[in-house]
Protein backbone atom coordinates (compact mmCIF):
# COMPACT_ATOMS: atom_id res chain seq x y z
CA UNK A 1 0.00 0.00 0.00
CA UNK A 2 1.17 3.14 -0.93
CA UNK A 3 1.80 6.25 1.78
CA UNK A 4 -1.28 8.39 0.02
CA UNK A 5 -3.32 5.00 0.19
CA UNK A 6 -2.08 4.50 3.67
CA UNK A 7 -2.54 8.18 4.86
CA UNK A 8 -6.36 8.54 3.46
CA UNK A 9 -7.06 5.00 5.19
CA UNK A 10 -6.05 6.11 8.35
CA UNK A 11 -7.78 9.47 8.05
CA UNK A 12 -11.01 7.99 7.26
CA UNK A 13 -10.95 5.22 10.13
CA UNK A 14 -10.17 8.35 12.32
CA UNK A 15 -13.12 10.44 11.01
CA UNK A 16 -15.55 6.74 10.57
CA UNK A 17 -14.38 6.42 14.25
CA UNK A 18 -15.29 9.83 15.68
CA UNK A 19 -18.81 9.65 13.51
CA UNK A 20 -19.59 6.02 15.55
CA UNK A 21 -18.84 7.45 18.95
CA UNK A 22 -21.42 10.60 18.09
CA UNK A 23 -24.01 7.67 17.35
CA UNK A 24 -23.03 5.68 19.92
CA UNK A 25 -23.79 8.82 22.32
CA UNK A 26 -26.90 10.06 20.52
CA UNK A 27 -27.77 6.68 21.30
CA UNK A 28 -27.23 6.47 24.94
CA UNK A 29 -28.42 10.39 25.19
CA UNK A 30 -31.97 9.84 27.03
CA UNK A 31 -30.89 7.67 29.44
CA UNK A 32 -27.92 10.16 30.42
CA UNK A 33 -30.42 12.63 30.57
CA UNK A 34 -33.08 10.08 32.60
CA UNK A 35 -29.73 9.45 35.51
CA UNK A 36 -29.00 12.94 35.05
CA UNK A 37 -32.58 14.47 36.21
CA UNK A 38 -32.55 11.88 39.19
CA UNK A 39 -29.39 12.95 40.10
CA UNK A 40 -30.85 16.46 40.05
CA UNK A 41 -34.10 15.43 41.94
CA UNK A 42 -32.04 13.36 44.86
CA UNK A 43 -29.91 16.47 44.95
CA UNK A 44 -33.23 18.60 45.64
CA UNK A 45 -34.90 16.12 47.77
CA UNK A 46 -31.23 15.82 50.02
CA UNK A 47 -31.62 19.73 50.05
CA UNK A 48 -27.34 20.12 49.18
CA UNK A 49 -25.85 20.11 45.25
CA UNK A 50 -22.58 19.15 45.20
CA UNK A 51 -20.29 19.40 42.19
CA UNK A 52 -19.06 16.28 42.56
CA UNK A 53 -22.54 14.35 42.22
CA UNK A 54 -22.45 15.72 38.55
CA UNK A 55 -19.32 14.93 37.22
CA UNK A 56 -20.11 11.98 35.69
CA UNK A 57 -22.45 14.01 33.30
CA UNK A 58 -19.35 16.51 32.22
CA UNK A 59 -18.82 14.97 29.31
CA UNK A 60 -22.01 15.07 28.40
CA UNK A 61 -23.21 18.63 29.34
CA UNK A 62 -22.95 21.08 26.42
CA UNK A 63 -22.91 24.01 28.91
CA UNK A 64 -21.07 22.79 32.10
CA UNK A 65 -20.18 26.36 32.74
CA UNK A 66 -24.00 27.02 33.14
CA UNK A 67 -24.75 23.98 35.37
CA UNK A 68 -22.17 24.92 37.61
CA UNK A 69 -23.83 28.86 37.92
CA UNK A 70 -27.41 26.70 38.74
CA UNK A 71 -26.05 24.47 41.16
CA UNK A 72 -23.92 27.75 42.96
CA UNK A 73 -27.95 29.10 43.35
CA UNK A 74 -29.29 26.01 44.44
CA UNK A 75 -27.04 26.01 47.28
CA UNK A 76 -26.94 30.28 47.80
CA UNK A 77 -30.61 30.85 47.18
CA UNK A 78 -32.30 27.71 47.49
CA UNK A 79 -33.61 26.81 44.53
CA UNK A 80 -33.13 28.06 40.42
CA UNK A 81 -35.62 27.97 37.38
CA UNK A 82 -32.72 27.33 35.27
CA UNK A 83 -32.47 23.90 35.07
CA UNK A 84 -34.08 23.60 31.21
CA UNK A 85 -31.52 25.40 30.43
CA UNK A 86 -28.67 22.53 30.48
CA UNK A 87 -28.00 21.46 26.98
CA UNK A 88 -26.67 17.18 26.54
CA UNK A 89 -23.99 17.15 23.40
CA UNK A 90 -21.02 18.26 22.69
CA UNK A 91 -19.35 20.91 24.26
CA UNK A 92 -18.41 24.04 21.83
CA UNK A 93 -14.81 22.48 22.17
CA UNK A 94 -15.34 19.06 21.31
CA UNK A 95 -17.19 20.86 17.94
CA UNK A 96 -14.26 22.68 17.28
CA UNK A 97 -12.45 20.19 17.25
CA UNK A 98 -14.45 17.98 14.62
CA UNK A 99 -14.59 20.72 12.47
CA UNK A 100 -10.53 20.81 12.73
CA UNK A 101 -10.84 17.26 11.88
CA UNK A 102 -13.16 17.57 8.74
CA UNK A 103 -11.01 20.80 7.87
CA UNK A 104 -8.21 18.51 7.50
CA UNK A 105 -9.11 15.83 6.01
CA UNK A 106 -11.01 17.66 3.13
CA UNK A 107 -7.86 20.03 2.87
CA UNK A 108 -5.71 17.26 2.11
CA UNK A 109 -7.61 15.30 -0.39
CA UNK A 110 -7.56 16.05 -4.27
CA UNK A 111 -11.14 16.11 -6.32
CA UNK A 112 -10.33 12.12 -6.28
CA UNK A 113 -10.35 11.57 -2.48
CA UNK A 114 -6.70 11.20 -2.41
CA UNK A 115 -4.44 12.49 0.44
CA UNK A 116 -2.01 14.19 -1.50
CA UNK A 117 1.32 14.54 0.91
CA UNK A 118 2.88 17.68 -0.95
CA UNK A 119 -0.56 19.76 -0.03
CA UNK A 120 -1.53 18.28 3.18
CA UNK A 121 1.64 17.25 4.96
CA UNK A 122 2.70 14.13 6.59
CA UNK A 123 5.48 11.33 6.69
CA UNK A 124 8.24 11.23 3.91
CA UNK A 125 8.34 8.19 1.98
CA UNK A 126 11.47 7.29 3.59
CA UNK A 127 9.97 8.06 6.93
CA UNK A 128 7.14 5.88 6.50
CA UNK A 129 9.73 3.13 5.15
CA UNK A 130 11.83 3.26 8.92
CA UNK A 131 8.48 3.74 10.76
CA UNK A 132 7.29 0.28 9.25
CA UNK A 133 10.47 -1.72 9.67
CA UNK A 134 11.12 -0.37 13.10
CA UNK A 135 7.12 -1.11 14.57
CA UNK A 136 7.26 2.74 15.32
CA UNK A 137 4.23 3.43 13.07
Amino acid sequence: MNKNAREKELLEEAYASLYEAKDESAESIESIEDRFASAVEYAGDVGEFNVQDFLEFKPYIANWDTLLEIIDEENTEGFSERWEEIKFGRSEEDNEGMSNLEALISSSANEDGEIDIKQGGGTSPAAFDAEEKTGLG
